[in-house]
């Protein structure tokens, strides 16, 4: 017997349906046009600044700009009061938002504003409440100056290319201007490398977290941290300074090529996904309505490990720390978590330099190196992995990362150090690791900021699978 035949849908059903569908994607269409389809503030008109400063440019150039700001009231680990932010007006035109993440605490925050003519100029500050995390907190300026970059100066192109990066707006996350509280752009920093007919110049932010992607302990491990660190965008010149190419790190961490819109000759992008991949800009009037122009001057050598731009600027690691504690990625308890670190004064933050050969190049099946630490009187060794094979170090260049302590070790009472190595699937039995050096060692004061590297050690110690661990050095 052929079981019996679905009735066909009525028409009153079909019009039913295809109503629902049209109104999904109105829905849909709707909260995209939330994210996207914001157009950016041209006018403060009624609006006192919160200062006016004139300059007078010898040249036309890149603009920089110092804001020596505070906001009071304010402060990054407490909810809902975590920041201010100031919108920049450079003769009447918006050029970027300043999110004040240093709260109550006077701050130089270093931002550019692009090319500038030859003459006079105005730069205006002014409280903008809408983008703020705190509405009630009113920025106070303490000083603001400026600084011009002509083509004669050595990194003029550095400045020339510099992007702009609009910021964050996921639909998972509260708030239209996230950055204002979460994932916020903290600072950037160019490497450039050249050869006898280009020069590549790299662009990196580094973000005060990310709400995406990798685990927040796995983080500890793998890049010893909790800010993100990453490029996103990059631009090849040929020797007379001339553009060959763009490109973005996109979705995916997917290089892209860049074919976006500029304001003169930057870049424009956003911030589009939790683990902080960007997008390029298509229409400048569907944006998130924010963004950050941050001064690219800082200079990264690829010498030591990305996170010695933190090391630099100490105020990055407790900027972090009060997020993961006022965003509950703090357990107080030594328990492990796949989701939450311990306090981040009770890890012990260091640099390690070692080569693999074969080199990993399969991320199936590959070898990698970790670090433990033994205290006196304490016959445990504390690994930087906490046990997790795919939480050891897995790339050569010059490698951060952690080791989770019981709370209140002190430097003095470390007994030994010791590398091992931890094969992740089948790798080559014929692996070597060859440790070469530590190059800094700290653990983090009582207001999460770095207290000086107390041990750095430089030799060579190979490990292979008949000899997987070896102690690196031990208290006299």
């Amino acid at each position: 017997m052929q079981p019996p035949t679905p009735k066909p849908a009525s028409p009153k059903n079909k019009w039913i349906a295809a109503a629902l569908v049209g109104i999904m994607l109105c829905a849909i269409l709707v909260v995209y046009a939330a994210r996207y389809q914001r157009s950016l503030p041209t006018d403060f008109s009624g609006q006192t600044p919160l200062t006016t400063y004139t300059f007078d440019a010898p040249s036309t150039g890149e603009l920089l700009l110092n804001v020596k700001a505070h906001a009071p009231a304010t402060q990054w680990g407490m909810k809902g009061s975590e920041s201010s932010t100031i919108s920049v007006l450079l003769d009447g035109v918006y050029k970027e938002d300043i999110v004040l993440f240093m709260g109550e605490q006077a701050f130089v925050y270093k931002v550019a504003a692009g090319e500038v003519e030859q003459g006079s100029h105005k730069v205006q500050l002014y409280p903008n409440p809408d983008k703020s995390a705190s509405k009630t907190a009113i920025p106070q300026i303490e000083q603001l100056t400026s600084t011009m970059i002509g083509p004669g100066h050595p990194d003029y192109d550095v400045y020339r290319y510099a992007p702009i990066l609009y910021g964050r707006n996921l639909l998972n996350v509260d708030g239209p201007f996230e950055n204002n509280y979460t994932d916020t752009p903290l600072f950037m920093y160019h490497q450039k490398t050249k050869t006898d007919s280009s020069t590549i110049i790299e662009y990196s932010m580094i973000w005060s977290n990310e709400d995406g992607g990798t685990s927040t302990p796995a983080l500890m491990a793998r890049w010893g941290r909790t800010t993100d660190i990453e490029w996103f965008y990059r631009v090849t010149l040929d020797a007379k300074g001339n553009l060959l190419s763009e490109a973005y790190q996109g979705e995916d961490h997917q290089t892209s090529t860049f074919s976006g819109v500029k304001e003169g000759s930057h870049p424009l992008l956003v911030t589009s996904t939790a683990n902080n991949n960007v997008q390029q800009v298509t229409k400048v009037n569907e944006t998130t309505g924010y963004r950050f122009f941050l001064d690219p001057s800082p200079t990264y050598d690829g010498v030591r490990a990305r996170e010695f731009m933190m090391d630099e600027n100490p105020w990055i690691y407790r900027i972090s720390a009060l997020e993961m504690l006022r965003e509950g990625k703090v357990n107080a308890r030594q328990a492990k978590s796949a989701s939450k670190i311990d306090d981040p004064r009770n890890y012990l933050y260091l640099e390690l330099v070692k080569g693999t050969s074969p080199a990993n190049m399969n991320d199936k099946a590959w070898v990698g190196t970790a670090v433990a630490v033994k205290l006196k009187g304490d016959p445990t060794w504390y690994p930087s992995n906490l046990n997790e094979d795919t939480w050891s170090i897995q790339r050569d260049a010059p490698a951060a990362t952690t080791i989770r302590l019981p709370a209140g070790t002190s430097k003095e009472q470390l007994e030994a150090i010791k590398v091992f190595a931890i094969p992740v699937g089948k790798p080559s039995p014929a692996y070597k690791i060859t440790v070469k050096r530590i190059n800094r060692m700290f653990l983090l004061d009582t207001q999460y900021l770095p207290q000086p590297s107390f041990l750095q050690w430089t030799g060579s110690i190979t490990l292979s699978n008949e000899h997987r661990e070896e102690i690196v050095w031990s208290a006299k």
